[in-house]
């Protein structure tokens, strides 16, 4: 159970598993057993794993702008849901309408989706009792990991992976379609975005689409992205290497409020040590696993540019 692994802080357990286990040595089993989790590997000790979610926040986009949801249910199946909260005057003495938002909600499966990664160090590093592992790989192990996240939270399929922002049917809405994308193209994908959701809107975008952007002016030659600020109409623009380019088909710039998108944290992340994989390389790997989902719970959040 999430929570229950998460909180693994005791003394003996993370010097067990940072001076034996992260090193190919056998841990003592009866201090090791509570952070076991299939195939020989174990959690993160609570310090560990909270050094690793604040790089990995660091890190990732969408780590910032989603929102994260810890899951303690150990069934593979929850459910989610999203719904519009309503408050308004009600007169002292008067009734509040409640029977016709009890089912105002959308409900949506969560499955536990397996992320693997695999770090290498050179075994002079592992060894050395001056080489802080226990700082160093929560934070090597952040940066694999935010690359592959963000990668299927955008362009994930459903099939094995999170559902991403750009799936054609669960993900973002489409704002704007467009042979070449032109200044009224930008402004008109912003404004396809409800007020409530520009509140706190940003661009996502890849650096390729970023460039012609930069670039892009109105007839009187304004610039329509802010070089000063990098923003675009007052919101901010965010590079991610996975947002797909400017070719036919793709959808190269997304645009809304992003905390719709939910980061479903199924278990935390565990290690194991690959010291014979990489024993001729002098060399010690490190197989971690995380398990999450990811869904845009509510389609019109976010919009989309499309290139015809």
């Amino acid at each position: 159970m999430f929570v229950d692994e998460c909180v693994i802080d005791t003394k003996e357990y993370y010097g067990e598993f940072w001076d034996k286990a992260m090193k190919g040595k056998n841990g003592n089993y009866e201090k090791m057993k509570v952070g076991k989790a299939s195939n020989g590997m174990f959690v993160l000790p609570y310090d560990s794993n909270r050094r690793y979610l604040a790089a990995l926040t660091e890190e990732s986009f969408f780590r910032k702008m989603a929102t994260c949801v810890n899951v303690s249910k150990a069934q593979n199946v929850i459910w989610g849901l999203d719904s519009d909260d309503v408050a308004e005057c009600v007169a002292e003495g008067g009734s509040i309408r409640v029977d016709d938002m009890a089912e105002d909600f959308t409900k949506f499966k969560s499955e536990a989706h397996k992320i693997a990664g695999i770090v290498r160090l050179p075994n002079d590093y592992v060894t050395d009792r001056a080489f802080e592992l226990d700082k160093y790989l929560p934070k090597r192990l952040a940066k694999c990991f935010s690359r592959a996240e963000e990668n299927v939270f955008l362009n994930g399929d459903g099939a094995d992976k999170p559902v991403g922002i750009l799936h054609d049917t669960e993900g973002a809405e489409p704002g704007v379609t467009t042979a070449e994308i032109a200044f009224d193209d930008v402004i008109n994908l912003y404004m396809s975005v409800k007020p409530e959701y520009r509140k706190n809107g940003v661009w996502v975008m890849n650096d390729e689409t970023a460039l012609a952007l930069r670039k892009l002016k109105d007839a009187d030659g304004n610039y329509i992205w802010n070089h000063n600020t990098n923003t675009i109409l007052g919101k901010p623009v965010y590079i991610l290497e996975h947002m797909p380019g400017t070719t036919s088909g793709n959808k190269p710039i997304a645009f809304g409020d992003f905390s719709y998108y939910w980061i479903i944290n199924r278990r935390p992340l565990a290690v194991r040590t690959l010291a014979e994989k990489f024993a001729l390389n002098d060399q010690t790997g490190y197989l971690a696993v995380e398990y999450l989902d990811g869904r845009l719970i509510r389609r019109e959040a976010i919009k989309t540019l499309q290139i015809s």
